[in-house]
């Protein structure tokens, strides 16, 4: 399955993600590997919707039998800006995306976010890899490493790709 990169406008996001589920289901994924892919690509959408304030997003996917690759962009407010708007002051973007990851929420009740961070574990047990841009920050998750780096450029609202094997 291939969705080349594609831009989308925020208020298609549950109509195309729904296509996108009954294309993975048809795929014959391992299921447990399947209940990931459904999980990870729903609770990351999600966000897009409930935090970035974005008007478009870009999505690409590609499954084979053996590896998976998925990127989503939005093009809103950021992680840590989504953090200010709450009142709550992280040092610098690479502070809010570890807040992010860790499950701290933005959502306006006193829930957990753990979409970020139930997404970054389940990658970690995978043993994929994970980036995230934010602001001036790319977060990179694999093999148990941990790295930030600073970018040259600022990104506007949050990047996400996440790599991994079919298992």
């Amino acid at each position: 399955m291939k969705i080349n990169e594609k831009s989308l406008a925020v208020g298609e996001i549950d109509n195309t993600l729904g296509k996108i589920l009954d294309e993975v289901a048809i795929l014959k994924l391992p299921k447990g590997f399947e209940n990931f892919v459904m999980f990870a690509l729903s609770k990351l959408l999600t966000n897009v919707l409930q935090h970035s304030r974005s008007k478009k997003i870009d999505i690409s996917l590609h499954i084979t039998a053996k590896t998976f690759l998925f990127q989503l962009d939005d093009f809103g407010i950021g992680i840590k800006k989504s953090y200010l708007l709450k009142k709550f002051y992280p040092k610098d973007d690479s502070a809010a995306i570890q807040w992010a990851l860790s499950g701290l929420s933005t959502k306006d009740t006193n829930e957990r976010g753990f979409g970020l961070y139930s997404t970054k574990k389940l990658v970690e047990a995978l043993t994929g890899m994970m980036i995230i841009k934010s602001g001036t920050t790319k977060t990179v998750f694999g093999k148990n490493k941990i790295s930030n780096h600073r970018l040259m450029k600022s990104f506007k609202g949050v990047s996400i790709v996440i790599k991994t094997k079919v298992k």
